[in-house]
């Protein structure tokens, strides 16, 4: 485990603002593609339903979906429009641990 608290040693500290700024973002991608999971899911589409709705890739859904891609805010317009919700209804249910 990484200590933040060495003095004189700004790389170790940096490196573990880093880390814990990936850990963080990490998370809320997660968090945030299965938020999007769930919306698409109760309303019956399939990936290449909603990407076609909303005018995006299907694999770029799955990839937000899986937490392996991080949508700009034109793309999370785009999909909360797409659910009939604004992006801050569509972000209101995610939190950060």
């Amino acid at each position: 485990m990484l200590t933040c608290f060495h003095i004189g040693n700004s790389y170790a500290v940096n490196y573990c603002t880093q880390s814990h700024s990936v850990d963080l973002m990490t998370t809320l991608a997660a968090k945030l593609g299965q938020r999007i999971k769930d919306l698409r899911e109760e309303r019956g589409l399939s990936q290449r339903e909603f990407a076609l709705m909303v005018g995006m890739n299907k694999t770029y859904i799955g990839d937000i979906e899986l937490g392996k891609r991080n949508p700009s805010l034109k793309s999370l317009e785009r999909i909360a429009g797409g659910f009939g919700l604004s992006v801050g209804k569509l972000l209101g249910d995610i939190e950060s641990d």
